[in-house]
């Protein structure tokens, strides 16, 4: 027998249990950009990005790209004037001028070419494709089409806080060390972003009563990646989740919306589990840790 809410109990519920405002504007689609990526990029990527991680450097610098400015620029500015410079002299007769202005001009311009040829082959240098698929990494924008109506109600707060976890857990200095990298294969925060993002837009389209149970999955399921991002930097666990019930609405759900919300809540019971089986073991090595150094 399922217990049913009405669809004013469930957004109040969804307001109560994720107060916090996320910072992003409430009446655009969810997205993230986080400072890490989501997923891992190409081998290729990953080694080149590696490999100027120590150098402090933006996104479009690299290394030898100093050597522009430097060399390439005003070596192919002196190149030009030394052209302009040998058909002055052409028109004027003068061999001798031709002969230096010439030679000037071949100097310089091999000059500019070689060292244009070296900077665009820096090894560290990353490419536009490159510096697209780093930005695409590092970012998630929701798949489903929020309306701005809908994005002003508060099933959009669930995948705004499923977010903010997100970003908090890519945040953290001990998401990225070598003794998680069991939970970076278990947990797939791209697919957890949108595997909320489907469940809480079903939420928010339905316009008749649903299952208590259906929210509640939900609910937790948010709950728990908050949790794991807790366990990571050590902060105070969020607002706690309503547990109350709501009184009895028996109502007919068409029958394609009631497959899509049972087997979204499938989905996020077996996601909740995995996070909380993901939080326990990060606070067994957390604890394992302390009695290390307490040891020593």
């Amino acid at each position: 027998m399922h217990e049913w809410e009405p669809i004013v109990d469930r957004q109040n519920r969804i307001l109560a249990a994720f107060a916090e405002d996320s910072g992003e504007s409430p009446l655009l689609p969810p997205s993230l950009h986080a400072v890490a990526p989501l997923t891992e990029p190409a081998a290729e990527l990953a080694a080149k990005l590696g490999a100027r991680s120590g150098q402090e450097l933006a996104l479009s610098d690299h290394p030898r790209g100093r050597q522009w400015h430097r060399v390439v620029v005003p070596a192919g500015t002196v190149a030009f004037l030394c052209a302009a410079a040998t058909g002055v002299f052409a028109v004027a007769g003068g061999w001798v001028g031709i002969a230096l202005a010439g030679s000037g001009t071949i100097a310089t311009t091999v000059t500019a070419v070689w060292s244009a040829v070296y900077v665009l082959r820096d090894p560290l240098r990353l490419s536009a494709r490159e510096r697209r698929d780093w930005q695409r990494a590092r970012s998630w924008h929701s798949g489903q089409p929020w309306s701005a109506t809908l994005s002003a109600g508060p099933e959009r707060r669930l995948v705004s806080a499923a977010c903010l976890a997100v970003g908090r857990i890519l945040a953290s200095p001990a998401w990225h060390r070598d003794t998680l990298d069991e939970h970076r294969l278990q947990l797939d925060l791209r697919a957890e972003l949108d595997g909320i993002d489907q469940q809480a837009f079903t939420l928010a389209t339905a316009k008749t009563p649903l299952p208590a149970a259906l929210t509640d999955a939900l609910i937790e399921r948010v709950t728990a990646l908050g949790a794991y991002a807790d366990q990571l930097d050590a902060v105070k666990p969020h607002h706690p989740v309503s547990t109350e019930l709501p009184a009895k609405q028996p109502a007919e759900l068409p029958e394609q919306q009631t497959t899509e919300l049972l087997a979204g809540s499938v989905r996020d019971e077996y996601a909740t589990g995995q996070l909380t089986s993901l939080t326990a073991d990060l606070r067994g090595i957390t604890s394992s840790g302390e009695s290390r150094t307490s040891a020593d």
